[in-house]
């Protein structure tokens, strides 16, 4: 669904260009009415964009004991995504409207839930799949020193 609106984006743009450049044939077009033609950006602004940062932020590290090489794929997609951004922000959507912001709001939540959640998932996947717990259970209910008590003389 995200792909067929960024294809709609993509086609309605090249159509609103070609539509310019067929009716006017002068250079001399301030680029900023060459900027009004493109798509105003969504209602929603930088959230789509912010949901997909968190939710790769959400599988990295929640399944990275499962997955060890999903940071470096994570790193590869960002650098990738940063100009794929970058292109659609300056040849596909206007420049959104600046707003005064202290932080980035009810993310930073998000991404400390997503931290804890991480941690704690993680410590799982070691315990349940390392051999840990079994011998700690046999190292204190049956071995050597099982019924072994200290005595101070």
């Amino acid at each position: 669904m995200l792909w067929s609106a960024l294809w709609c984006r993509l086609i309605q743009n090249w159509w609103s260009r070609h539509k310019i450049k067929r009716g006017i044939q002068d250079a001399s077009i301030p680029q900023w009415e060459n900027d009004w033609n493109l798509q105003p950006m969504n209602i929603h602004g930088l959230m789509d964009e912010y949901l997909e940062m968190v939710l790769q932020f959400g599988f990295t590290t929640i399944f990275v004991a499962a997955f060890p090489l999903a940071p470096l794929l994570a790193l590869l997609n960002n650098i990738i995504e940063i100009r794929l951004d970058a292109y659609k922000f300056v040849t596909q959507w206007r420049r959104p409207l600046p707003a005064r912001a202290t932080d980035i709001g009810i993310w930073l939540g998000i991404l400390e839930g997503i931290g804890i959640l991480a941690v704690i998932t993680n410590a799982f996947v070691i315990a349940i799949t390392s051999d840990y717990i079994p011998r700690f259970v046999y190292e204190y209910k049956y071995g050597p020193c099982a019924n072994h008590v200290e005595q101070n003389e």
